[in-house]
C-alpha cells in the first residue's frame, strides 16, 4: 500500500484521548498525572503511557507522586496493559532518581521526535 492510498482511521477506542488523575490535600489540588493508552503496531499489546507527572512544590517529598505512580501503574493493570511508559528530562535528576526507585530503569534504543505544527 501506498501512502497516497493509505486510510487513518479515526476512532480505534470509545475511551477519553486522555485521563488526568488529580492528587488532593487540604482542598487543594496538589498534583497530577495525565496519561493515554497506545496500542503499538508490533503486536496487540496495549501500553499506557504517562504523559506528565507532576506534584506543586510545596508538596513535594510528601509521597503525592508516589501515590500518583502507584495509582497509575493500578490503572494500567486494570486496563490489560503489559507496561507503562514515559520519557524523562535528562536535566532532572530529582525525577530521574524517583522513577528508578519505583523499579523503573531507563532504556535506550530510541531517540525522543517532536514535530512542530500539525
Amino acid at each position: 500500500m501506498n501512502s497516497s492510498s493509505a486510510r487513518a482511521s479515526p476512532t480505534i477506542s470509545s475511551r477519553a484521548d486522555a485521563t488526568v488523575l488529580l492528587a488532593h490535600a487540604g482542598g487543594q489540588v496538589v498534583g497530577m498525572a495525565s496519561y493515554s493508552l497506545l496500542w503499538p503496531a508490533a503486536g496487540a499489546e496495549k501500553s499506557l503511557y504517562l504523559k506528565e507527572l507532576f506534584v506543586r512544590e510545596a508538596a513535594r517529598r510528601q509521597g503525592v507522586a508516589a501515590a500518583l505512580m502507584t495509582a497509575v501503574r493500578s490503572t494500567a493493570a486494570k486496563m490489560g496493559c503489559t507496561r507503562v511508559e514515559w520519557t524523562a528530562d535528562t536535566d532532572n535528576p530529582a525525577a530521574l532518581a524517583f522513577y528508578q526507585s519505583r523499579g523503573a530503569e531507563p532504556r535506550g534504543g530510541k531517540v525522543f521526535f517532536r514535530a512542530e505544527g500539525p
